[in-house]
């Protein structure tokens, strides 16, 4: 499902601005929903920053779209995206400073999704595929007026069909490789050291 580029508003530069700049204070390496028990890792209930997104941008003309990058690891990331000028970006939040929102720049949503590819590898995670979905499809769900009552959102997310992502074992192995070298030497720090930072919505 990709959709047709959102028409343009005055104020909506400011309102992505704004929905980037969401914090969600200690959440874990994804803000995403959480199919095992990871909650002492999270001070944020998943998918907050993307929801949270929809509800501002959606007053701008912006649908409420959730894309859920589907992990090896079984810990997802959700991303709200959106188009501008016909091109994909997207708001995110995450402990991890790759996994943060990206610049609209991407032709279709398998790009956006390969931007991420790279930064998600860490000890456990490898990015497998995707799914696009809207919050409108939640019929007479108030997505609005959510809160931390996600549950809703987390089933929907499972359930709605993903495209695979392939991706070569030695790719993999090698950022892996790096990643583990990286914490060793930084154990507090989230590396930054990859090539596509010029698309990052920090």
């Amino acid at each position: 499902m990709e959709t047709d580029s959102a028409p343009a508003h005055a104020g909506a530069g400011a309102a992505l601005a704004d929905a980037d700049a969401l914090q969600l204070g200690a959440s874990g390496r994804h803000d995403a929903f959480v199919p095992r028990s990871c909650e002492t890792q999270r001070g944020a209930l998943p998918g907050e920053a993307a929801v949270a997104a929809a509800v501002i941008l959606e007053q701008y003309g912006y649908p409420p779209l959730l894309l859920d990058i589907e992990s090896v690891d079984l810990l997802d990331h959700v991303l709200f995206v959106f188009q501008k000028n016909g091109l994909w970006g997207s708001i995110a939040r995450s402990r991890d400073t790759g996994l943060h929102g990206r610049k609209p720049v991407f032709r279709n949503l398998r790009q956006l999704v390969w931007s991420y590819f790279d930064p998600y590898i860490d000890r456990t995670g490898r990015i497998k595929g995707y799914g696009l979905t809207s919050l409108y499809d939640l019929d007479n769900y108030d997505w609005r007026c959510a809160g931390k009552n996600m549950h809703k959102i987390e089933d929907h997310l499972r359930a709605i069909p993903h495209h695979v992502l392939r991706s070569s074992d030695r790719r993999y192995e090698f950022w892996h490789e790096r990643y583990l070298k990286f914490k060793k030497r930084f154990p507090d720090k989230s590396p930054v050291y990859y090539d596509n930072r010029n698309q990052w919505m920090l």
